[in-house]
């Protein structure tokens, strides 16, 4: 029989995991997207010293481009895989030969479109940049199942692998290139080697091999849960990526090097705080599918988590921005603080939805994700055009104030399918947001007392922390953090027996 993992044969359904593996898994998408986060920022620390903000801003720009005509691969396919109860070979078969073809078609498009984008942006170099990142969608569809298997398994070890020395591998050569002289192509060739080494590092980790026998059934299938599914995601993330292009049409590159340095930073934040359980969240789900009020619990749970932990850190960036990005990338980079600043303060309510697209998958309701999508996308285009003519803190301002827009569309939508409370997801965002408001205040505090400096700042941040550590636990969520304290210590001992474990 045809596995991804010894112990769970393909053609059978994957048991509900156990609170203790579902928070392991999560560790390990902690430090998978950790590591690579640490990595690419280490990476970038040295790249922006040698080039500077006008030829990142360049790069940004193209990789704007790039992911806006190939989001859509990342999302679809794979959580096809992920959410179905049970798989064979011919629905990974059919998985894996639709996606290459449709890369096949992103590249053929990417070729085409390339000197219309220098044209309208007015730089010649995007041309060639935008036709060999192109090329990068080619590997990624041939990894799209077997990330998947190992999603579906939640062996997040494999990812952690695996990005460590993707970018390892792109570090290297990007810094290597830059220091030679190579400008904005070393952003792109380390871009390439990154996907390389994935390449290898999955089909090495992963014994299924594709074939070639396919069937109609599982094609029909994909087109109503991945079409849905990957047209949300793909109109959502490819219109964040505009407020990076409306920028560009407005300022001047080193502008949009400004207002993209402040997005990767809260993009990092992101990933480190959100995404892992992002990345967990649609396996899990599936599997309480059937049982709403199992599924009801976990969500909320999930979702207070978010919170508690993005919350305080966008906080914590946006106070430190002024001090911090003039200390890591220097003092040009200076004015990217105020854009950092004006995304972190106004972004509280991102945890209250961005989860609400992996559990609407779980429960198979991708065409209802799909309409709040849209309404971003309706949303998006709007304000981007209009703040970004104000400059790039107001398009800052308007990417968190959209956040603000959609929690009521999504918070209803999730009560509708599935009688989610939400009363009680909103009690627990308020308790966690009044504790990081409270965390700000000593934060400034502690700053107005001392002058701006490193050290100034690791001591505010440490009180700011405690006293949202010690509200927290004490007062608006009692005994919650001790808790979270020993579900990791549970966590991080993967060895305990079936027996042991408790349900989540």
């Amino acid at each position: 029989m045809w596995t991804t993992d010894k112990s769970v044969p393909l053609d059978e359904p994957v048991a509900p995991p156990t609170r203790e593996r579902s928070a392991h898994a999560t560790l390990w998408a902690l430090a998978d997207l950790g590591g690579g986060q640490a990595a690419s920022f280490l990476i970038f620390l040295v790249l922006a010293r040698v080039i500077g903000p006008a030829q990142y801003g360049i790069f940004a720009i193209a990789m704007s481009l790039y992911t806006l005509l190939t989001i859509i691969q990342y999302y679809g396919f794979a959580d096809a895989i992920v959410q179905r109860p049970k798989i064979d070979r011919c629905f990974l078969n059919t998985v894996f030969w639709c996606d290459l073809v449709l890369a096949l078609c992103l590249v053929a498009l990417a070729q085409a479109g390339a000197p219309l984008a220098a044209k309208v942006f007015g730089d010649p170099v995007l041309d060639p940049m935008i036709r060999v990142l192109s090329l990068l969608s080619l590997l990624q569809a041939l990894v799209t199942v077997p990330t998947a298997l190992c999603r579906r398994a939640l062996q997040m070890r494999v990812f952690a692998l695996r990005t460590l020395l993707s970018y390892a591998a792109g570090g290297c050569v990007g810094i290597i290139l830059a220091l030679r002289g190579y400008g904005v192509w070393a952003l792109v060739y380390s871009q390439v080697a990154q996907y390389i080494v994935i390449f290898c590092v999955m089909f090495w980790r992963s014994p299924w091999r594709p074939g070639f026998r396919v069937r109609v059934a599982a094609l029909r299938e994909l087109v109503g849960f991945a079409g849905h599914f990957m047209f949300a995601y793909g109109v959502k993330l490819s219109t964040d990526r505009t407020s990076q292009l409306f920028v560009g049409l407005f300022v001047n590159t080193t502008e949009v090097g400004y207002y993209a340095v402040a997005s990767r930073i809260l993009l990092t934040i992101i990933t480190l705080t959100i995404n892992p359980f992002e990345r967990v969240g649609l396996p899990v789900l599936s599997r309480y599918s059937h049982d709403l009020p199992a599924f009801r619990t976990m969500y909320r749970k999930m979702v207070l988590v978010v919170n508690s932990i993005w919350t305080p850190s966008a906080v914590a960036f946006g106070a430190s921005a002024p001090i911090l990005i003039p200390a890591l990338f220097g003092s040009r980079w200076a004015p990217a603080a105020t854009v950092l600043q004006a995304m972190s303060f106004m972004s509280p309510t991102l945890g209250l939805w961005f989860l609400s697209g992996q559990a609407l998958a779980a429960l198979g309701q991708t065409h209802r994700f799909t309409r709040l999508c849209l309404c971003y996308v309706a949303l998006a285009f709007i304000a981007f055009p209009l703040s970004s003519y104000f400059g790039i803190v107001a398009a800052g301002a308007a990417w968190a104030i959209l956040s603000v827009l959609m929690v009521p569309l999504h918070l209803l939508t999730l009560n509708r399918v599935c009688g989610m409370p939400l009363g009680p997801i909103l009690s627990d965002w308020s308790r966690v947001t009044l504790s990081s408001g409270v965390m700000l205040a000593v934060i400034l505090v502690v700053l107005g007392y001392l002058e701006p400096s490193i050290p100034a700042l690791v001591l505010a941040l440490c009180a700011g922390s405690l006293a949202y550590v010690l509200l927290l636990e004490f007062l608006l969520l009692p005994g919650y953090v001790g808790r979270m304290v020993m579900l990791l210590r549970s966590a991080a001992n993967p060895d305990r027996s079936p027996a042991q474990e408790e349900p989540v």
